[in-house]
């Protein structure tokens, strides 16, 4: 397939393959990264500061500031923490090639959807992907 036909994740992970360096580094900070890019994300929708992350967390805005830009490695305790101080929680896996995040555009409709059945969204995106699975077979 082109460059051209793939889309940026297809495009990343084959470099990502290919490359011994990014290889290691996918493996020792892609699931940082990742929680850095929802965290992120969300502490814009909230119009958070680090300050205010900080004082949430119990911690100071240099340390947030230090996080932000990858300089060490957090705890669990403090993701949880973080993610708590967005209005997130966090959920860890060591089954990462079977776990499903919904790009960002998908959320709010499902979401909404999920409201509408009256589920919560996990139930909703289990359902889906089962029948979708299903279907597939």
């Amino acid at each position: 397939m082109s460059t051209a036909g793939k889309d940026i994740d297809g495009f990343l992970n084959e470099m990502i393959e290919d490359n011994a360096k990014l290889h290691e580094y996918q493996k020792t900070w892609g699931a940082l990264s990742s929680f850095l890019n929802d965290y992120e994300h969300l502490k814009g929708l909230r119009h958070l500061t680090q300050k205010d992350i900080a004082a949430a967390c119990g911690t100071t805005q240099s340390a947030i500031s230090r996080l932000e830009r990858l300089r060490g490695k957090p705890t669990y305790e403090l993701l949880r923490r973080l993610s708590e101080a967005v209005g997130g929680s966090l959920f860890v896996s060591p089954m990462a090639d079977t776990t499903v995040t919904l790009p960002y555009d998908l959320r709010d409709r499902a979401r909404s959807l999920a409201k509408k059945k009256s589920v919560r969204v996990d139930e909703l995106m289990h359902a889906l992907l089962r029948e979708a699975i299903d279907n597939a077979e």
